[in-house]
């Protein structure tokens, strides 16, 4: 579709995602589980993308993540950890993970959660 701003004519972005996601060892309300994701974008202003992403929690308590994106400029992967205190009656919910920028570095980001 053609959008005109003060006399210049140009197409809207636009994206179109699809994905889908589930456990590939035990189910989403057991305690263990491996869960896989896989998302494909497709935007009218750049090539189409894939982000794959996959996660082990054990016990409700500990989830360890991990993913890749392919085809961005500089993003690829990604990896982290995280603590859900609220399964051993602690408050504190604690998350960990390292993004890979290539050229632009590396960015670590940490959360911290509390539940009341």
């Amino acid at each position: 579709v053609d959008s005109k701003y003060i006399g210049d004519s140009f197409k809207m972005p636009i994206m179109f995602k699809i994905g889908m996601a589930g456990e590939i060892i035990g189910e989403y309300d057991q305690p263990t589980r491996l869960s896989l994701m896989i998302e494909a974008l497709h935007p009218s202003d750049s090539p189409e993308k894939l982000n794959l992403g996959i996660e082990y929690t054990y016990k409700n308590f500990l989830s360890f993540r991990g993913g890749y994106k392919l085809n961005y400029d500089e993003e690829n992967f990604t990896f982290g950890f995280g603590i859900n205190g609220s399964s051993a009656k602690i408050p504190v919910n604690f998350d960990f993970s390292y993004l890979n920028f290539n050229r632009l570095g590396s960015v670590i980001r940490v959360g911290i959660g509390m539940d009341f």
